[in-house]
C-alpha cells in the first residue's frame, strides 16, 4: 500500500476541490487500498472522502497561530513514533516517516506577487519527506513572474528536492527556464481538473441557455479595481444581458468571499439572480456547464466552462489566464483589463455573426489536445511513483 499526501488541499476555494477530487479519482483507479492524508489542522471533509491525517502542519505563515500550529503538529509526530500501529490505523493518523509520495496539488503560489518568505518553510518540510524517501511530485501549477530573490530561491529549492514539476503553461515553463530550472524532470501540461467529468442533477437544467456570472474577489485585492466599481459593472451585465433576452446567473467558487460579491450585486437589482452555492465541486462544475456561455473571472470557472464546450468571456488578473485563452485560440474573449464597458464589448462579439458557433469549434479541438497531454501526464506520474 502506498501511503500519499496532499499537502495544499483546499476545500472552500471549489477549483481547488476539483482539483482534489480529480487527484482522489486516478489514485482511486490507480490503487483502490493506498492511503492518501492530509495536514493536521486542515479544514477539509476527511470523511466524506476517507482521508487520514499526516501529523506535521503544512501552515508556513510567520504569525502566531501558524507557529502554534507548526508546534503542535512536531510534537503530535513525535507521539506517534510510540503509539502501536493499530491505534494509528484505528484513528487514520500516518507518521511523516510514512508518506510514499507528495502530490502538490495548489495551482498557483510562486510568483512575485505572493509573499515567498513563508514558502520557503514549505521546502523545508517537503524535505523531511524527500528524507524517508517520498517522491515529490508538483502537479501541474502556474508560475511567475520570478524576478524577486526570494521567489527565485523559492523556485530552485522546489527544483532541487522535486521529482517531476509541471508547469501549466508556456510563460510558466519559460520563467522557470531562465532561472536554469530546466531538464527531463521540468515538464509541460495543462490544468488536470479539465478532464474531471461534472455530476449531473435535475436542479442544473433549468439554466440551460442562461449565463453564467463567476465572481471573484481578487480582482479587488490583487488590482487597482474597487470593490464598488466591480459590483456595478455586473449589476449593469446582468441588465445589458436581460435588454438581449437573456437570464444570469452566480456559480460560487470561493464560499468565504466571492458570495459576498454577488450578493450586493442583488442587492442593487429589481430583479434577484439566483446564486448557487453548491458545495461538490464536479455538481459545481454541472452548473457551469448548462451555460449558453459564461462571463469569468475565475481561473477554474474559465476551464470548467472549456472543458464543457461552454465558451467563456474571462476577465483576467494575471499570466495564466492570458496563456489559457492562447492555448484555446479564443484570445478575442479574453478582457486583459477589466471593465464592464470591454465585456459588453466582448458579448457583443460573441453573439454575432456565428462567433459562438466558431469558438466552439476551436475550444472542442483544443479539448481533445488537453486530453491526451493530460493523460499522458498521469501515466508519468505514476511510473514515477512506481520506480
Amino acid at each position: 500500500m502506498k501511503y500519499f499526501l496532499l499537502p495544499t488541499a483546499g476545500y472552500s476555494n471549489k477549483g481547488d476541490s476539483l482539483m482534489i477530487e480529480g487527484v482522489l479519482d486516478r489514485i482511486k483507479e490507480y490503487n483502490n487500498n493506498s492511503n492518501v492524508s492530509i495536514p493536521i489542522f486542515y479544514k477539509f471533509p476527511k470523511n466524506k472522502y476517507s482521508l487520514s491525517t499526516v501529523s506535521c502542519a503544512h501552515k508556513h505563515r510567520n504569525n502566531w497561530k501558524h507557529f502554534i500550529y507548526r508546534s503542535v503538529g512536531n510534537t503530535v509526530n513525535s507521539l506517534l513514533y510510540i503509539l502501536p500501529k493499530n491505534l494509528r490505523k484505528k484513528f487514520k493518523l500516518v507518521r511523516v516517516k510514512d508518506i510514499d509520495v507528495v502530490l502538490d496539488t495548489s495551482g498557483f503560489y510562486l510568483g512575485d506577487q505572493w509573499p515567498n518568505k513563508h514558502m520557503l518553510k514549505m521546502v523545508d518540510s517537503y524535505k523531511k519527506y524527500k528524507k524517508h524517501g517520498a517522491k515529490i511530485i508538483l502537479m501541474p501549477k502556474a508560475f511567475g513572474p520570478i524576478n524577486k530573490e526570494g521567489t527565485i530561491a523559492l523556485a530552485k529549492g522546489l527544483f532541487s528536492i522535486a521529482d517531476v514539476i509541471y508547469a501549466r503553461d508556456k510563460f510558466s515553463l519559460s520563467e522557470l527556464e531562465k532561472h536554469g530550472i530546466k531538464g527531463d524532470k521540468i515538464k509541460l501540461c495543462p490544468d488536470y481538473s479539465s478532464v474531471v467529468k461534472p455530476q449531473k442533477d435535475s436542479n442544473q437544467e433549468k439554466y440551460k441557455g442562461m449565463v453564467c456570472l463567476i465572481p471573484n474577489f481578487r480582482f479587488i485585492d490583487k488590482s487597482n479595481i474597487t470593490s464598488d466599481y466591480y459590483i456595478n459593472s455586473f449589476v449593469k451585465i446582468i441588465n445589458n444581458l436581460r435588454e438581449r433576452g437573456l437570464e444570469s446567473y452566480f456559480v460560487i467558487h470561493s464560499m468565504i468571499y466571492d458570495v459576498d460579491i454577488a450578493h450586493k450585486v442583488n442587492d442593487q437589482l429589481d430583479t434577484k439572480v439566483d446564486i448557487i452555492e453548491e458545495p461538490d465541486p464536479k455538481k459545481l462544475k454541472g452548473y457551469i456547464g448548462q451555460a449558453l456561455f459564461s462571463i469569468s473571472s475565475r481561473y477554474h470557472g474559465i476551464m470548467n466552462s472549456l472543458s464543457q464546450n461552454v465558451p467563456s468571456i474571462g476577465t483576467s488578473w494575471n499570466h495564466k489566464y492570458v496563456e489559457l485563452y492562447k492555448e484555446y485560440g479564443i484570445i478575442d474573449l479574453l478582457v486583459t483589463e477589466f471593465s464592464y464597458e470591454d465585456i459588453l464589448s466582448k458579448i457583443d462579439y460573441l453573439l454575432s455573426d456565428n462567433k459562438i458557433n466558431i469558438a466552439i469549434d476551436s475550444i472542442k479541438d483544443r479539448n481533445i489536445t488537453v486530453h491526451e497531454v493530460v493523460e499522458n501526464m498521469w501515466s508519468n506520474v505514476f511510473d514515477i511513483i512506481d520506480k
